[in-house]
């Protein structure tokens, strides 16, 4: 009889503990109302509960810093629709267990977050600007990422198939281990790409520079450039004098070199001196701008000589 209650009070407790479980649902995005994530009429369900889906398929969200973190950390966002926009604006907080899915465009703004997953597939199209970003695993696919004055700090760096990574106004983003990049990294008018461990440039990536006085690189333990991997160097928002030099690579060791390197056109009486490439990974600007005067210039030298002679002949 002991061991028949014990038994009903197992299964009991069992059946108590799965009806308090909180259930996961999905609630999808109509934006019936206006463009606020903590509007209820929004959503076709209610706002979004813990460990539900917020389905955006539609319309615009936005999540500003009136947003309660309450009402989006331990969510799964997912923004699938290309037709659709997504932008978080003044969120300075942990988002606990927090998961984008991001297939179109969104931009977050003067944030500093951190969450578990994020990940822009397909064609999508995101921004972070003066932004502090810090991220478990993040899943790159075909789309597009720029850090524009921002931070990311990535634990885990999957790289999908060929995405497209811009760094620029001083942005840079930390890896914690080693990565073959796959797709085209751009560095505009400073940033760096930090990996502690290794940096493998395969043979589909490109890697751009437009180069200035802030410091822009690649900064890995080793660096492998394998056979079909493409550099691609150019005039920043400065132009270029003779006797430049950019630290665009820094590694303990390097293996391979670049199947195809691009220049820019450089002002005459200049050249890219790219002999210490491949040993202290630096790229320099040789020689001195020729300055070419302006036709106007010429005509006043000629009229000077014209006058000159003119008085000559009417003194002698």
């Amino acid at each position: 009889m002991k061991i028949k209650l014990i038994k009903y009070l197992s299964i009991l407790g069992a059946f108590i503990a799965l009806s308090t479980t909180t259930q996961a649902n999905t609630t999808n995005w109509t934006g019936a109302v206006n463009e606020d994530w903590a509007t209820a009429g929004n959503w076709s369900h209610g706002l979004p509960a813990v460990n539900d889906t917020a389905a955006i398929n539609t319309g615009t969200v936005r999540i500003t810093s009136a947003t309660p973190v309450s009402l989006v950390t331990n969510r799964i966002i997912d923004v699938r629709q290309a037709s659709t926009s997504f932008y978080m604006d003044g969120i300075n907080t942990t988002l606990n267990n927090l998961i984008f899915m991001m297939e179109s465009s969104g931009e977050v703004t003067n944030c500093v977050l951190s969450s578990s997953n994020f990940e822009i597939t397909r064609d999508s199209s995101v921004v972070f600007r003066n932004s502090e970003y810090q991220v478990s695993t993040f899943y790159f696919y075909t789309g597009n990422l720029t850090l524009d004055g921002s931070d990311m700090r990535i634990t885990t760096l999957n790289l999908k198939e060929m995405p497209n990574l811009t760094l620029q106004n001083s942005s840079n983003m930390y890896l914690s281990g080693g990565i073959s990049y796959l797709g085209n990294l751009t560095i505009v008018d400073g940033g760096s790409f930090i990996a502690n461990g290794s940096f493998s440039a395969t043979s589909t990536s490109t890697l751009e520079f437009y180069l200035s006085s802030a410091e822009s690189k690649i900064v890995a333990n080793g660096i492998s450039l394998q056979n079909g991997s493409t550099l691609s160097l150019f005039e920043g928002d400065e132009a270029f004098v003779g006797g430049e030099s950019f630290d665009i690579l820094d590694f303990n060791s390097i293996v391979g070199t670049f199947t195809t390197i691009n220049t820019s056109t450089l002002a005459e009486g200049l050249s890219w001196d790219l002999s210490e490439l491949y040993t202290r990974g630096v790229v320099s600007i040789a020689g001195e701008v020729i300055v070419i005067p302006e036709p106007s210039t010429y005509a006043a030298i000629f009229g000077a000589l014209a006058l000159a002679l003119a008085i000559y002949r009417r003194r002698k």
